[in-house]
C-alpha cells in the first residue's frame, strides 16, 4: 500500500471534521440576531445573514451603496469606506425605513495581510434610540418644571459649591448663571450669616435628614430678603456612571409673607380728635 492510501482515511477524516466546522459556523452566523454582510473592495455584497436580510433586504451580488443607500456613488460616513482607507474598525449609525441601526465595519485580510474585503455588522438599535428618545423628552419636561418653579432651586455638591441653580434662583437673586457659579455660599446669604453655618446644615443634610430653617437670602446688588430654605439629600451623576452625593437647596422668598405680618401687627393709627 503506497502512501498516499494509508494518509488517505486520515485526510477524508479531517476533510470532515473542516466541512462540520464550516457548517457549524455559517449555523451560528445564520441564526446570529444581528445583521452580517460581507463585501468585496468595489462595496458588492458577497454574503448576507438572515438577520441581514430582514433588515435592509436580500441585495447579495449587488453594490451596497445603490441596493441599500439607492446612490450611484459611496454613501456619506460609510463605516465600510473608512475602514478601506485606513485598515480601522469604524463605526456609525443611519436610519433605514423605520429602523435606527448601528453598523460596523472590520477589515477582510488574506496571509500577507492585504484587505481583500470588509465584514459589517449591523445590529438594530430602534428600541434603544427610542428609550433615549424618551428619556430626553422627560428630562425636558423635568427642566421646564425645575425652570418653572416659583421657589428658587440650587444644587450643591456636598461641600456646598453651586452646580446648578434654576431660571428663578436667577431671577431674584439677579445674577448670571456663570456668575452664581463662583459664589460662596456667604456671598449668598446675610450679613453675619458665614460658609460655616450653611455647611453645618449641609452636613444634616447629607446624612439623610431633611433640615427646614429660616434664613437671609442676599442678592447680587446687596438687598437682603428673608426665606425659608429646604435642604434634602441629592444623588448626583458622575463620569464613572458611579453616584456622588449632593444637597438640593429649595429656597422660598418670604418677603410678601413678613411683610403682611408687619401689616397685620401693626395697629391702626388712631383718629384725630377735637381739642
Amino acid at each position: 500500500m503506497d502512501t498516499n492510501e494509508k494518509n488517505r482515511p486520515a485526510l477524508f477524516t479531517s476533510g470532515n471534521v473542516l466541512l462540520e466546522e464550516k457548517t457549524h459556523l455559517e449555523a451560528i452566523i445564520a441564526s446570529m440576531g444581528d445583521g452580517i454582510s460581507i463585501h468585496t473592495p468595489d462595496f458588492t455584497i458577497l454574503y448576507q445573514n438572515e438577520a441581514s436580510k430582514d433588515m435592509v433586504g436580500d441585495h447579495v451580488g449587488k453594490p451596497c451603496y445603490a441596493a441599500i443607500g439607492g446612490r450611484e456613488t459611496v454613501c456619506p460616513r460609510c463605516p465600510l469606506a473608512s475602514t478601506f482607507r485606513d485598515g480601522n474598525t469604524c463605526t456609525s449609525a443611519r436610519r433605514q425605513g423605520e429602523l435606527h441601526l448601528e453598523i460596523t465595519a472590520s477589515p477582510l485580510r488574506n496571509v500577507a495581510g492585504h484587505i481583500i474585503g470588509g465584514i459589517e455588522i449591523t445590529r438594530d438599535i430602534t428600541e434603544r434610540v427610542r428609550n433615549e428618545q424618551r428619556l430626553h423628552n422627560v428630562r425636558e419636561e423635568l427642566q421646564a418644571i425645575y425652570d418653572a418653579s416659583p421657589d428658587m432651586i440650587f444644587v450643591h455638591d456636598d461641600l456646598g459649591r453651586v452646580l446648578d441653580v434654576n431660571d428663578n434662583m436667577l431671577k431674584n437673586y439677579g445674577f448670571s448663571r456663570n456668575e452664581v457659579r463662583g459664589l460662596s455660599l456667604a456671598e449668598l446669604s446675610g450679613a453675619g450669616l458665614t460658609t460655616e453655618m450653611v455647611l453645618e446644615k449641609f452636613a444634616i443634610a447629607v446624612q439623610g435628614l431633611q433640615p427646614d430653617f429660616a434664613w437671609v437670602a442676599r442678592r447680587k446688588n446687596g438687598e437682603e430678603f428673608p426665606v425659608e430654605v429646604r435642604l434634602r439629600k441629592l444623588a448626583l451623576p458622575a463620569p464613572d456612571n458611579d453616584k456622588k452625593t449632593g444637597v438640593l437647596a429649595i429656597v422660598r422668598d418670604l418677603s410678601e409673607r413678613k411683610a403682611a405680618e408687619t401689616e397685620v401687627n401693626t395697629p391702626p393709627a388712631k383718629a384725630g380728635g377735637f381739642g
